[in-house]
């Protein structure tokens, strides 16, 4: 596992406008249903999970797999988006390209409660340069799913879950090679 500290500003959900993650993954292990999911990106803000991108084997199939992005508060860990399924003997053992663009929209309040934040309000995925449908893709899905940040994020974990979050034993680490990752702000 691989973790990176981000710049301090980072950390204010008020900075978050769109965020891009950007890498290329050898994986050279299958999920399968039942299985831990295997994580790729792990995201905190002071020691607690924000959002994370992780593979998961499909339900009810030995065969197929699933890439899913979840958010995380302190009181749930709520699915966004569960992009595919795919065939695992295609995915393993082969390069492959994955982008995850995430857009977010300003939270306000007013009168006497000063809670800021940013709605989530569209995620999607690429792979090898395609763009991966969902069967809901709408903003109305987004804001209807109520998936607000109150903070930033303060560290990003590549290939694993940090050994210092509660659920860690919850996921398996990537299996495989990880390259040229990036983030946009």
């Amino acid at each position: 596992v691989v973790d990176v500290d981000l710049p301090s500003w980072c950390a204010s959900a008020d900075k978050l406008g769109s965020l891009w993650f950007d890498l290329w993954i050898f994986p050279t292990s299958r999920v399968v249903s039942g299985s831990k999911p295997m994580m790729i990106i792990d995201t905190y803000y002071a020691k607690m999970p924000v959002l994370r991108l992780y593979v998961e084997g499909a339900a009810g199939s030995e065969l197929m797999m699933n890439i899913v992005l979840a958010l995380v508060s302190a009181s749930e860990t709520i699915v966004v988006k569960r992009w595919a399924p795919w065939n695992r003997y295609l995915f393993v053992e082969i390069w492959h390209h994955v982008a995850v663009t995430l857009r977010f929209a300003r939270v306000g309040s007013t009168g006497r409660c000063t809670l800021q934040g940013a709605q989530l309000a569209q995620a999607h995925l690429f792979l090898d340069g395609e763009w991966v449908d969902t069967a809901d893709d709408s903003f109305e899905a987004f804001v209807a799913g109520n998936y607000v940040l109150t903070s930033g994020l303060g560290t990003v974990s590549l290939g694993g879950v940090s050994p210092l979050i509660a659920d860690a034993d919850s996921f398996q680490g990537f299996v495989g090679a990880v390259d040229n990752f990036r983030i946009w702000w």
